[in-house]
């Protein structure tokens, strides 16, 4: 059995024999690998861009539309005119002392500037 210190002489005198052909060998087979991964790098990529073309036209171009008989859509008929509003209906605004008296019995919350106030009805809800 070789002990440390003598492989490493071994190995010492085998490379220094070919080193320089061994560094040469071993510099052309990883540029022909490098070369050969990015060449399949390409080849998949431009493959990928043809498969995601090919969906997005057939996802976003119209089909032919299917021929099929239509029958005739029937016209629709016009709106009847509005009736005209009724002339015996007034609507007038309340002031605040009509509206004090006319909600006296519920609580009242005015809301908003004065003069274009709106009024809330609260409510007593049992819990």
């Amino acid at each position: 059995m070789m002990t440390d210190p003598d492989r490493q002489e071994l190995l010492h005198d085998l490379l220094q024999e070919d080193a320089a052909a061994l560094r040469e060998t071993s510099l052309q087979r990883m540029i022909a690998a490098g070369r050969t991964r990015r060449a399949q790098r390409r080849t998949f990529r431009a493959a990928l861009c043809a498969a995601a073309l090919l969906a997005c036209s057939l996802w976003f171009l119209p089909g032919k539309p299917a021929r099929h008989a239509q029958a005739p859509v029937p016209p629709v008929p016009a709106a009847p005119p509005m009736a005209e509003p009724r002339k015996e209906f007034v609507i007038r605004h309340l002031t605040e002392a009509e509206t004090k008296e006319r909600l006296r019995d519920f609580a009242v919350a005015y809301i908003g500037k004065p003069g274009a106030q709106r009024i809330v009805l609260l409510e007593d809800t049992p819990r």
